[in-house]
């Protein structure tokens, strides 16, 4: 019983002795590590307003971007939103410590330190995350290697070439460069293994396709100054055009090539289908407009090249729109608007034909005396060019007529025709074997076929 008691008592001793050790063990840590934070802070071997190494090399900075979220991608404002992680990476040799684990700081815990002056050229809007505290921390570890880590959403005014909206590749980049330190004094350099642009990142009306990765110097009137961006790279999504633009558009030409199977004298019917369709591309040239810049013809130049990397001035003006010429979508707007137009004209050239056979059949009932028949005068009002046309009055007019050219020999008839040149225009003479029937006969070929080249022309130009 004794020798029970014995071996519980050296268990519990033994129990007590391992927690008093582990408490000891901690609380040393616990002082090593404040008596290293304590030493940063009082500055009594750390001075945070001097970079590392400042009588060495240029301090080199490892930049590392997550991106947690893109878009929206904005044509009316030029500018891209993304939401991405931001880690800096340096080396500190005055932070280096004796110990086997790295230092954690939280924000603002990091104040006493120096950091990278990391800035984001072109930048709209910006704003570090504080919810529900600052979303930033810092990790050091013994050999003074330093990791800065903080989530940011940020704005950047991009350059988009829209000269083939909607069917158009676009590219926006988030430049980065230290603000007042030279290329001499801080390398900034981006590490293409701590990039990460998950494939789960969707965009409004855009497919994301991949990312570019480069840097470029710049050179100011007081050094040369090193940039790196990353740029990332869109596709539109052509489809919601289509079904918002193209289709409706179409089927408003459709609309307005209706009018040529509908009688040329009904002209309520062909004035009211003209005019609707030319209200409504004119209204939906418009509001396609109003989601564009202001000024779609400025021309910017980018402070790098096409590739990002040559250096270029610094004095070139920030990112902005470039449409050189017409946009896709405003020429096929255009056009449309013009076939609608012109279908509205044709059906005036068609009632002006009318005019013209209404006059020459007044003519011709009243050659022979001079005046209305009878026949023609009971004839109720309303009377139309082809209902007069098929009395038999108007067929027995005309045999008549042509009866009596033949035998009045050509010189009657040199006389008439001289007359008639005299009296009618230059459009009459040219448009006397020209009738409303024809003339919507006509249009329904010559349209069809217009626009058919005109969309063979629009796609393959701007599909390639």
């Amino acid at each position: 019983m004794s020798q029970c008691g014995n071996k519980l008592f050296t268990a519990i001793m033994g129990v007590n002795l391992v927690m008093v050790v582990s408490l000891l063990k901690g609380a040393t840590a616990s002082e090593n590590v404040s008596s290293i934070l304590q030493s940063i802070v009082s500055g009594q071997k750390y001075d945070f307003r001097i970079r590392p190494d400042i009588d060495g090399p240029a301090t080199k900075v490892i930049l590392g971007l997550i991106v947690e979220s893109l878009g929206p991608f904005q044509e009316s404002t030029m500018d891209l939103s993304v939401t991405f992680y931001l880690h800096m990476t340096w080396f500190d040799a005055r932070l280096k410590f004796n110990e086997h684990k790295h230092i954690t700081f939280k924000a603002h815990d990091e104040t006493q330190i120096w950091l990278p002056d990391i800035y984001f050229l072109y930048e709209k809007r910006s704003h570090h995350h504080h919810m529900t505290q600052a979303n930033q921390a810092m990790r050091v570890w013994p050999n003074g290697t330093a990791r800065l880590s903080t989530r940011i959403s940020l704005t950047v005014s991009c350059t988009m070439i829209l000269d083939r909206f909607p069917m158009d590749s676009q590219e926006c980049a988030v430049h980065m460069m230290s603000y007042a330190y030279p290329m001499t004094e801080l390398w900034p350099e981006l590490d293409e293994n701590h990039i990460v642009l998950p494939d789960t990142i969707k965009v409004s009306k855009f497919d994301v396709l991949n990312y570019n990765t480069g840097a470029y110097n710049e050179t100011y009137d007081i050094g040369d100054w090193r940039g790196v961006f990353i740029k990332f790279n869109f596709k539109r999504q052509v489809q919601t055009y289509i079904l918002t633009v193209y289709v409706p558009s179409l089927l408003l030409i459709l609309m307005s090539w209706i009018s040529f199977w509908i009688d040329a004298q009904a002209a309520p019917a062909r004035v009211s289908v003209g005019v609707t369709a030319v209200l409504t591309a004119t209204t939906m040239t418009a509001s396609m407009q109003d989601t564009f810049p202001v000024a779609t013809t400025a021309k910017a130049n980018l402070l790098y090249s096409p590739d990002f990397i040559t250096p270029m001035s610094s004095d070139t003006p920030s990112p902005t729109a470039i449409c050189d010429s017409v946009c896709a979508v405003d020429v096929w707007l255009a056009v449309c608007l013009i076939f609608v137009f012109l279908s509205l004209m044709e059906y005036a050239l068609a009632n002006y034909l009318i005019v013209l056979q209404e006059r020459k059949m007044v003519k011709a009932l009243t050659a022979q005396g001079g005046t209305m028949p009878a026949e023609a005068e009971i004839l109720p009002p309303g009377t139309t060019l082809r209902s007069l046309a098929s009395t038999k009055y108007a067929r027995n007019v005309r045999a008549s007529i042509k009866s009596r050219n033949r035998n009045a020999g050509p010189s009657t008839t040199y006389n008439q025709n001289s007359t008639r040149r005299h009296h009618e225009t230059f459009i009459a003479r040219h448009l006397s074997h020209l009738t409303a029937d024809k003339l919507d006969r006509f249009a329904r070929v010559i349209f069809a076929i217009a626009f058919i080249i005109f969309n063979t022309i629009y796609w393959s130009w701007y599909l390639t």
